[in-house]
């Protein structure tokens, strides 16, 4: 029931979560926006997704999952809302900030879940999940094809959608999540709260110090800032890749607005079809070696969209992109995960979060780049980011295989301490 909860979960956030892209053109013509603050929308959004994932990581281990993802289906119905009604700019800020809020919410919940629920899966389980995340946001544009004939129209693409996360709402209130350890909290957390209980420190303020203890003790490990700098490449270069699209089809080769957002549908329909094949790779194969391909393929295929002069050429190579950024999220969140196993949540938390600031900070700064130079070199700002994961992916093998080598260490221990310390 969780994993079905958790694929509707992931399906509704691909879909809400990447309208802006097919729908940025009609928001630039309905409220006469710019190229650099049509690319504010996706930083507001992230915004908005950073505050909620990296809280929603933390609240997800000290209080359970339920209320996260529950709290975070809210935010989107309530965004969706706002979206429908919105006629100016402040007003589609806001909206956009509050579905950013459910989006990570709901993100960071459902990873977190998964991740707890099957720690030896892991990989191939969020390739999984992901995968229906990609088939949400393939049905997006197919939605904006078939409602939008006029700018105004934005607003009855979110009201005609409205009822999605409402419906998720429902079925997460109504569903059992697994009982597990409140806080997941690592020995350094619980040596502060002792040290509470003594008459140290506080018992609240030692909490608080744990917390951002231990994150600091995460972000201190090579091999996890590694991961969530790699996280934070690819948010940015997926989000900016698949948000300006439609409109660098549109105005740099002509392409139709409606053929536009199908190409962007084939991006999103390669993409699930790359995650449902990567969820079988990762169960056999090594995930730094998942990593590497699709980085390499990904960099190749915007190198040539950002440098092709045929329309034909930009339209296959665009969407292609999509199969090779498949496997790099999930995959990613997986890897940097190892490095903390005792705090789900709070590895997600962090990972997901940073990983958002990169698509609040790449897409605005493509904007920029467009507005100045031209859209072809938006694409250059996402070719610098794809090389820059490329050398992160190189040496994810050697932190790979350091946490290969705790685990084992870990799990020797533990066989060890049960021989001697048994029942005698």
């Amino acid at each position: 029931m969780l994993l079905l909860l958790s694929l509707v979960a992931m399906f509704t956030i691909g879909l809400l979560g990447y309208l802006l892209g097919p729908l940025l053109p009609a928001l630039q013509a309905s409220l006469r926006l710019g190229y650099t603050v049509a690319g504010a929308l996706f930083t507001v959004q992230s915004v908005g997704s950073v505050l909620a994932v990296v809280s929603g990581g933390i609240l997800a281990d000290r209080y359970g999952k339920k209320p996260v993802l529950m709290a975070g289906a809210a935010m989107l119905a309530v965004g969706s809302l706002l979206f429908s009604t919105a006629h100016g700019l402040w007003p589609v800020l806001v909206a956009a900030a509050v579905l950013g809020i459910g989006f990570g919410a709901v993100d960071g919940g459902t990873n977190a879940a998964l991740t707890q629920a099957y720690p030896e899966r892991s990989g191939s389980i969020l390739n999984a999940a992901h995968s229906l995340f990609g088939a949400g946001a393939l049905v997006g544009p197919l939605v904006v094809a078939a409602l939008l004939r006029e700018p105004g129209d934005f607003r009855r693409t979110f009201a005609a959608i409205l009822a999605l996360p409402v419906v998720l709402l429902v079925w997460a209130a109504l569903t059992r999540f697994p009982s597990g350890p409140a806080s997941g909290r690592r020995v350094d957390e619980r040596r502060i709260e002792r040290q509470a209980a003594e008459g140290m420190v506080a018992g609240k303020k030692a909490r608080r110090a744990a917390t951002t203890e231990s994150a600091w003790i995460l972000l201190r490990q090579p091999g996890f800032a590694g991961m969530a700098l790699f996280l934070f490449l690819y948010v940015g270069v997926e989000v900016g890749v698949s948000g300006w699209m439609v409109t660098i089809l549109d105005k740099v080769h002509g392409v139709p607005l409606a053929t536009g957002a199908g190409l962007l549908s084939l991006f999103w329909l390669l993409m699930t079809l790359g995650r449902l094949l990567a969820a079988r790779i990762a169960a056999r194969s090594s995930l730094s070696h998942l990593l590497l391909l699709g980085t390499a393929g990904a960099a190749l295929s915007v190198a040539v969209a950002a440098t092709a002069s045929a329309p034909a050429a930009a339209s296959l190579a665009l969407p292609l992109t999509g199969l090779f950024l498949a496997p790099l999220f999930p995959t990613g969140l997986a890897l940097g995960a190892r490095a903390c196993p005792g705090s789900p949540g709070m590895a997600n938390g962090l990972l997901i979060g940073i990983g958002t600031t990169g698509g609040a900070l790449l897409p605005v700064l493509m904007g920029a780049m467009a507005q100045r130079y031209g859209l072809l070199f938006a694409l250059m700002g996402a070719l610098a980011g794809l090389f820059g994961m490329l050398g992160l992916a190189l040496l994810a093998a050697r932190w790979e295989r350091q946490w290969a080598r705790q685990q084992a260490q870990a799990l020797g221990e533990t066989a060890h301490a049960g021989a001697c310390c048994g029942p005698r």
